[in-house]
């Protein structure tokens, strides 16, 4: 995820190679400069077109998997260039919820979705939500969101997360840090402004 800024030039004559036969590969330090370029390129067209950007971040699925690009630090140099647009950190860099938080609170343009997470650690989402609500701005979180292939998984983690907040948003009323109508609103933007506003879906 440590993308870039690469010249058009610079880009153009790996293509050049591609088309040839010549390429490397995408796991190569010329794949990378194409990659780079490309990266930018989609960022800049999607900013353009005022449609949000996803990056999905954080542990991957399934056995063996390594922590490459778990962070959302390295993608700082995109979210400085393009401030315009609209960042979705899917799964907010778990397990680097705090990192995902920072960005969160200093880039206008971060958004930090909490897909997966309430599946991966239901203990770990009620923390984090608690830690971000005292560091975001709370129409930057968004509650749920999901990749999952069987609409049954769907909805099962829809009913987590939602038990999640309740648990995160009343644990905080009870410290006297939200009021009962406090908690609503930040539910209601969690589940359903903040991603309308975010990918443009009206209310």
């Amino acid at each position: 995820m440590d993308f870039t800024c690469r010249a058009f030039g610079e880009a153009n004559a790996v293509f050049a190679r591609l088309l040839k036969g010549e390429y490397a590969g995408l796991d190569s330090p010329e794949g990378a400069v194409l990659e780079d370029y490309l990266v930018f390129e989609c960022c800049r067209a999607a900013s353009e077109a005022g449609l949000a950007i996803q990056f999905h971040q954080g542990i991957r699925a399934g056995n063996w998997g390594g922590m490459e690009g778990c962070s959302p630090v390295p993608l700082i140099e995109l979210l400085q260039t393009f401030r315009q647009a609209r960042f979705d950190l899917s799964h907010a860099g778990y397990p680097y919820l705090r990192e995902g938080a920072v960005l969160g609170k200093t880039f206008a343009n971060v958004y930090l979705n909490m897909s997966w997470i309430h599946i991966i650690s239901p203990q770990g989402a009620r923390q984090d939500l608690q830690e971000w609500l005292r560091m975001v701005p709370y129409n930057k979180i968004i509650a749920f969101g999901d990749d999952l292939r069987h609409a049954e998984a769907v909805y099962g983690h829809l009913k987590m997360a939602r038990w999640n907040f309740a648990i995160a948003l009343a644990a905080m009323m009870e410290e006297g840090l939200l009021s009962d109508s406090t908690a609503l609103d930040v539910a209601r933007a969690a589940f359903r402004d903040n991603p309308a506003a975010l990918y443009g879906a009206g209310g």
